[in-house]
């Protein structure tokens, strides 16, 4: 056990015997309390924070008693106009929806709705606990800069209310922003975020932070390399969970060693993981958990080729998760039973359940349409019957009105007169314009002709050096002034040349050719690390000669939905670049992320970097310079890689600092690869 581990163990063992006793009985007890509070309630603003606490007391048992009680603290704040216990009670229903797996649209609109109410009466601590909220569901979507947004605006706003209730409510975004950074590929810097959570619950005495924050921590271990290290804190933190009876968050941690198993191909110890976390959900009757067990079993399975087991429990996933409402996790089990049935050659049973994906999908987006609907109606009628009290008690709002009807008419004659001020200007503004066109059209015009008496110059040269060094090596031969023999020594710089040539007929050919007819892209589904393999092999013996070695981080099951040739074009384009301006003895790094519904791909050098002054230039036709060994180019790869990306539906930038090197990044639309990869679950950091 390393020598960093040890402290960590010993501060969860110190922080879960300090508060194992009181969390066994502390639930059935505060239920007991709050029911008594609310049969002594005096007003029905008392009712309202009852039902609110009652609802907040389920969050981790009961995601549908969490339900009823924040619907029954709703029907009476609407009644009385009670609008922090509105902003309360909508957090709590967000959150039991966002439990229950059922619509994620439903739990954004709790939430946000939850917002409004708090920001009515300044209830910052809602604030924050529904900002983490929405980032967790962002994180849910892959939305990973959207999520940090809303984790560090969490943070932000507890820092400001300096109260002791919001120290877990830090703690919990300090994780969820190492989980997010996780899912970015940053680890170490994912490690210090979770590290600081611990470090609130030694301060103040709050151990269920460190059953809800380490198997993040643990994962991270995983993820740069620390397995011995990570298995260790994953089964020391099973007992300190076990202790405390958090079984939600044993579960989790199970199904999220299960997954990071299979993630590295080690099916029988997935299976095993998977197989702790159903027998567990059995045990204390944790529905929202048992699917998805069963689900992760039949993935195992299928990894280790016993597909009728896969199907038994693929078939008992979908049982377990199917409900009147369509759900995600019905979703997945079809594409699962999918792949298993093409496993076993049944392709007539594996059509039949790509059909049932589709319907699914359909059935979903309906559902989702329809349940907003209802959720916007019911807020609407909660707005009125909150605005109609306040009316109700402020006697002013009368001379609001007649003032708001003065101001209309007074808006009214302002829109009239601006509106004959701008017909009667109409003509001359598009005279204007015309002459605007005119202009620009001529300056483009001249740009286009300075580029192509540069292009031409360029190329002319870069054209004429290889062909005259071919002619003089062959009058050499021919006239008996050079031998076969010494003739050979003249190959690999002929060689050399003739490589360059191609290279710059080939460049000149597309980039004419885009700019008489264009090329329209045939787009398809193509794996993208395949294709990294495959450029960089043809370019082995160039970055060879430079000692240049070629570190590919992508991963395997990443696809982006392109045109393959136009795809080729790009990234040979992008990595003989780098190979040209690496130092000696560097590194080519390529790296790929998903983001919403793009892959961003990064290509990063270590060489002598661009100019900030010729940053924005780089990108445009005939804009090149020389290479660290002398290498020379035509000035039209990077113009080429623009215009590919941008029909295939991309971007392209580039960031740099001289001396240190530069990265490229292209974004391109994501492709539906046939093996699918979900984030995990965080439903126990909902707040």
């Amino acid at each position: 056990m390393s020598s960093e581990l040890k402290p960590l163990l010993a501060l969860l063992f110190t922080l879960s015997y300090f508060y194992t006793f009181a969390q066994e009985q502390s639930f059935a007890a505060t239920e007991q309390l709050l029911l008594q509070e609310l049969e002594s309630a005096k007003t029905k603003e008392d009712s309202v924070d009852a039902y609110n606490e009652l609802s907040f007391n389920y969050r981790r048992t009961s995601p549908e008693k969490m339900m009823q009680y924040a619907n029954a603290a709703i029907r009476i704040g609407q009644t009385i106009g009670y609008t922090k216990g509105l902003a309360r009670a909508c957090k709590n229903k967000g959150s039991a929806y966002h439990k229950l797996k059922i619509n994620q649209d439903s739990s954004f609109f709790y939430y946000n709705q939850a917002i409004a109410y708090a920001e009515r009466v300044n209830d910052h601590y809602t604030i924050a606990a529904c900002t983490n909220n929405i980032g967790i569901l962002q994180v849910d979507k892959l939305e990973l800069n959207q999520a940090l947004r809303s984790f560090f605006h969490t943070i932000k706003l507890i820092d400001s209310l300096n109260i002791e209730e919001a120290y877990f409510m830090k703690a919990s975004a300090l994780s969820n922003v190492g989980d997010c950074l996780m899912n970015k590929g940053e680890y170490e810097e994912a490690i210090e975020h979770i590290e600081q959570a611990i470090k609130i619950g030694e301060r103040n005495n709050l151990p269920l932070i460190a059953s809800v924050c380490s198997d993040e921590l643990a994962m991270c271990y995983l993820k740069v390399g620390r397995d011995k290290e990570a298995h260790v804190l994953m089964k020391e933190v099973g007992k300190i969970q076990e202790k405390l009876k958090d079984h939600e968050s044993r579960i989790e941690t199970l199904l999220r060693f299960s997954e990071a198993a299979l993630d590295k191909e080690q099916a029988k110890q997935a299976l095993k993981y998977a197989e702790q976390a159903f027998e567990l959900s059995n045990e204390h009757e944790i529905e929202t958990m048992r699917g998805r067990a069963l689900l992760t079993i039949a993935k195992s399975h299928l990894f280790l080729g016993n597909l009728d087991e896969a199907e038994e429990y693929a078939k008992s996933a979908y049982e377990n998760l199917r409900s009147k409402q369509a759900t995600l996790g019905e979703l997945r089990t079809f594409e699962l039973l999918n792949e298993i049935y093409l496993a076993k050659g049944d392709y007539g049973a594996a059509y039949g359940y790509l059909e049932s994906i589709k319907n699914l999908q359909q059935k979903i987006s309906n559902e989702r349409a329809t349940m907003i609907a209802k959720e916007a109606i019911a807020a609407y009628d909660n707005d009125r019957r909150i605005k109609s009290l306040e009316a109700e008690r402020n006697s002013q709002n009368t001379q609001i009105k007649y003032l708001v009807i003065f101001l209309l008419i007074i808006t009214l004659l302002f829109f009239g007169v601006f509106f004959l001020y701008r017909k009667s200007n109409k003509l001359a503004y598009e005279l204007d314009q015309k002459n605007k066109e005119t202009i620009a059209q001529s300056e483009e015009l001249k740009q286009l002709g300075e580029l192509k008496d540069r292009l031409f110059s360029t190329i002319s040269h870069d054209l004429r050096s290889p062909i005259a060094n071919f002619e003089q090596a062959l009058r050499y031969l021919l006239s008996g002034e050079i031998n076969q023999k010494d003739f050979i020594i003249f190959a690999k710089d002929l060689k050399k040349d003739a490589t360059q040539l191609r290279q710059s007929v080939e460049e000149l050919m597309n980039w004419s050719y885009m700019q008489m007819v264009g090329l329209q892209p045939k787009r398809t589904t193509v794996n993208l690390c395949r294709i990294i393999e495959q450029i960089l092999k043809g370019n082995q013996k160039a970055a060879q000669n430079k000692n240049i070695t070629f570190l590919n981080k992508i991963a395997t099951n990443l696809c982006v939905e392109v045109d393959q040739e136009h795809l080729n074009s790009i990234v040979r384009n992008l990595t003989t670049n780098a190979i040209k301006f690496s130092q000696i003895n560097s590194d080519v790094i390529f790296r790929a992320y998903q983001e919403k519904d793009q892959i961003i791909v990064s290509i990063e050098d270590q060489g002598i970097g661009i100019e900030s002054e010729r940053l924005e230039s780089i990108f445009h036709a005939g804009s090149t310079t020389w290479g660290t060994a002398g290498e020379k180019g035509t000035g039209l790869g990077l113009a080429l890689c623009k215009e590919f990306v941008e029909q295939n539906g991309g971007e392209i930038w580039v960031s740099s600092k001289m001396g240190k090197g530069s990265t490229f990044y292209v974004s391109l639309p994501v492709g539906n690869c046939f093996t699918k990869t979900y984030p995990s679950a965080r439903s126990s950091a909902v707040l």
